[in-house]
């Protein structure tokens, strides 16, 4: 199977076509995916052992920093690769994350469902968890403890 690379366009289609068939049961989805949406690449990257994939690093509770500049929406990223949200930020049971290396080497967090998903260059900096390449600059998180 070939991967496809994912483009902004390609995004923004797939995530307009799943919201016109199936409603707000697909918008947590389109909401995660718009974490990284101008940024989206396909994950590549050779095999790396389970214990990379999902580093203790970035297990936990982390919540974003909106675009009002508030922190909201709620995520656990778990060691297992599942990712959780809250009660004000459901997510699908079905998406997966990880942590990739691209063909440089650099290591990216990848969110996914299915066939569908992201990668991202991060940076991690004591609490606070950078997603790099947005169209609107870098999605910032906080470790909740």
């Amino acid at each position: 199977m070939i991967a496809r690379r994912w483009t902004p366009a390609r995004c923004f289609a797939a995530r307009r076509t799943a919201l016109s068939r199936t409603g707000g049961a697909t918008l947590a989805v389109a909401i995660a995916y718009a974490i990284g949406a101008a940024a989206l690449t396909s994950c590549a990257g050779g095999s790396q052992g389970e214990s990379s994939a999902h580093p203790a690093k970035l297990t936990g509770r982390w919540v974003r920093l909106k675009e009002d500049q508030t922190w909201g929406d709620t995520m656990e990223f778990a060691p297992d690769g599942k990712l959780h949200g809250s009660a004000g930020y459901p997510v699908p049971s079905s998406l997966k994350w990880e942590v990739k290396r691209d063909s440089t080497g650099t290591e990216e967090y990848c969110a996914k469902q299915g066939p569908m998903g992201f990668c991202r260059k991060y940076r991690l900096s004591g609490d606070t968890l950078e997603l790099l390449g947005a169209a609107r600059g870098s999605t910032l998180f906080r470790r909740v403890r």
